[in-house]
């Protein structure tokens, strides 16, 4: 049985996130509050009123590509990851001579866009 040095760290180290049929490289997920800025009399900001969240998600990983489900309704594409849907920026195929197959994805979501409900 292992024992634990005395030593040990309690840091996560990787990435948690995991996905069936992928292994993830690099995951980066950005939240940028979507504001409407308050003007006063002259147009100087007095203040901002938080009106909804965007996330964006940068992804490295190998594997099977992640399907891409059609927009409606004029909508983009969107791809499930982590069990949220997130609405396709650009999907590359990122390969090397020599090197397993990679693929880049950029994607965001909305805190308040139905695609993600």
């Amino acid at each position: 049985m292992a024992t634990t040095p005395a030593t040990a760290t309690a840091e996560e180290y990787g990435i948690a996130t995991t996905a069936t049929g992928i292994t993830i490289e690099s995951e980066t997920i950005t939240e940028s509050p979507q504001v409407e800025t308050v003007p006063d009399q002259k147009n100087a900001v007095t203040k901002e009123i938080k009106y909804d969240k965007r996330i964006d998600l940068k992804l490295t990983y190998r594997g099977t590509k992640l399907a891409e489900t059609a927009g409606q309704n004029g909508e983009n594409s969107t791809v499930t990851y982590n069990g949220v849907k997130y609405y396709v920026d650009s999907h590359e195929l990122a390969g090397s001579y020599n090197g397993l197959k990679r693929y880049n994805l950029s994607a965001h979501r909305f805190d308040n866009a139905p695609a993600q409900s």
